[in-house]
C-alpha cells in the first residue's frame, strides 16, 4: 500500500439510494470520479476494490460518495467504518510531496528526548497545523512547521523534531 494514501473513512450512510458520507482529509476530490478506490477496515481485515460513481459536498469536511454497483442503503451500510484509501497519482502528487495525513501513524523522535509516541491525529488551525502525538496516556501537541519539524522520512517512517522547554 506504498502507493495508496488514505483520504478519509466513511462515517455513515446518506440518504436512501446507496451513499455513503465519507469524513475526508482531502480538499480536492475531483479526479476521484470514476476511478477505483480501496476500501479497507483494518479492525476487520476487510478489503474490497470499488469504482467511484458520484461525489457531492455536504459541508467543508464530509462528500457524499456513490459507489458503483451499490445502490440501497443496506449495502451501502456495510461499507461504514471503512477507510478509503487512493492511489496518490490519481491526487496529482509527486514522489517528493506528501498531504499532512501522511504523517499520522508516524513515529515522532526528539533529539534530546527520544521518542516521542506516534501521531495520532492532525489539528487544523488558521496559523498551521499540529500533530496530536501520543505515547500511552500522554498526549504531546506540537506545530508541523519549522523549527519544531526539523526531518520527516518516510523510509523509517519517522519525524524527527525538536521541541522547546516546556513542550
Amino acid at each position: 500500500m506504498d502507493n495508496l494514501i488514505r483520504i478519509g473513512q466513511i462515517m455513515g450512510t446518506y440518504k436512501l439510494k446507496g451513499e455513503v458520507k465519507l469524513v475526508t482529509l482531502i480538499d480536492e476530490y475531483d479526479a476521484l470520479v470514476g476511478q477505483s478506490v480501496l476500501l479497507s477496515n483494518e479492525k476487520t481485515g476487510k478489503e474490497r476494490v470499488i469504482e467511484v460513481e458520484a461525489i457531492k459536498p455536504i459541508n467543508a469536511k464530509k462528500l457524499s460518495v456513490k459507489f458503483k454497483g451499490i445502490d440501497f442503503i443496506t449495502e451501502a451500510q456495510e461499507l461504514n467504518l471503512m477507510s478509503i484509501y487512493v492511489r496518490r497519482d490519481i491526487l496529482g502528487i509527486s514522489e517528493d510531496e506528501y498531504f499532512i495525513a501522511d504523517l499520522i501513524g508516524l513515529k515522532v523522535v526528539d533529539e534530546v528526548r527520544g521518542e516521542i509516541g506516534i501521531v495520532e491525529s492532525i489539528l487544523e488551525t488558521g496559523a498551521h497545523d499540529i500533530l496530536v502525538v501520543k505515547k500511552g496516556s500522554k498526549e504531546t501537541l506540537i506545530p508541523a512547521n519549522e523549527p519544531f519539524l526539523l526531518e520527516i522520512d518516510f523510509e523509517e517512517k519517522t519525524i524527527y523534531v525538536e521541541l522547546i522547554e516546556g513542550m
